[in-house]
């Protein structure tokens, strides 16, 4: 069974980026992200949409209404949306990655860790998918969000400042997009997840994907292309608009912006 790693961050540091000060806009979150964090520290268990407190944290860290949608970010607030985008990232590897320490130890083989880790992933993913129904969408349109700031904080460096270390960064940012995309699309068949778990994934990267496509390569944007149409054939009617319309917006021939590095 293929799973995507959900994991779409870009390193600060590679942008020289100090993520410090926040935004005042995001305090709700952040306050949030805090109290989550503080739940599982004390409790040793993932909060779950079952219980009301629970659920009350959830639907603020998910609230893509109140952090994203209508309000414009300038160059200035791009520190405090990557540390959001952040932090709604690792919320989500939490429930992937939940009891690692009791599946991996020190003394596997490489191999072996591989195979545990992909093992709890697929049981965390089936476990925790109606809260992950909440989260990821969120994160998708976060990454969404502060993907055309870091598109005009680069094309704005001069070619000195382009350097090894931050095109790395935008290398292993592009990887996790691609690697996303690829897993995110191949789940509109998989029938062991909720159609509403894949109806989550697939709405935010089909209302998103138009932001995602100038940092993609031309060659991953064709393969992925070909990957959703593929999917379309199949999918249940609830999810084919919105793998369609993935399609559609990688479609795009046009090769400008991060795309060029």
């Amino acid at each position: 069974m293929h799973r995507a790693k959900f994991s779409l961050t870009f390193v600060c540091l590679y942008f020289g980026f100090n993520a410090s000060v926040l935004a005042d806009q995001f305090d709700g979150y952040i306050q949030a992200s805090q109290q989550f964090d503080e739940w599982v520290e004390k409790t040793g268990t993932m909060p779950r949409l079952t219980d009301e407190r629970a659920a009350a944290l959830l639907a603020t860290l998910s609230d893509n209404r109140r952090f994203l949608d209508g309000i414009t970010f300038d160059d200035a607030q791009l520190p405090a949306l990557m540390d959001v985008c952040d932090k709604a990232n690792r919320k989500v590897m939490s429930y992937v990655l939940f009891d690692l320490r009791s599946h991996v130890d020190k003394s596997m083989p490489a191999e072996t860790v591989q195979q545990a880790v992909l093992r709890l992933e697929q049981r965390n993913v089936l476990t925790y998918q109606d809260e992950l129904s909440e989260l990821q969408p969120f994160e998708i349109r976060c990454m969404a969000r502060q993907t055309p700031l870091l598109a005009r904080f680069i094309e704005r460096l001069k070619p000195e400042e382009i350097t090894p270390v931050r095109l790395r960064g935008l290398e292993q940012g592009r990887k996790g997009i691609d690697g996303f995309f690829l897993g995110t699309l191949i789940s509109a068949n998989d029938i062991s997840l909720s159609e509403h778990y894949r109806a989550s994934m697939l709405k935010a990267l089909a209302e998103t994907t138009s932001q995602f496509v100038p940092i993609m390569k031309q060659d991953e944007r064709e393969k992925l292309e070909l990957t959703a149409k593929t999917a379309s054939n199949s999918a249940p009617e609830g999810l084919k608009g919105y793998v369609e319309a993935i399609a559609k917006n990688l479609a795009q021939s046009t090769c400008e912006g991060l795309c060029r590095y």
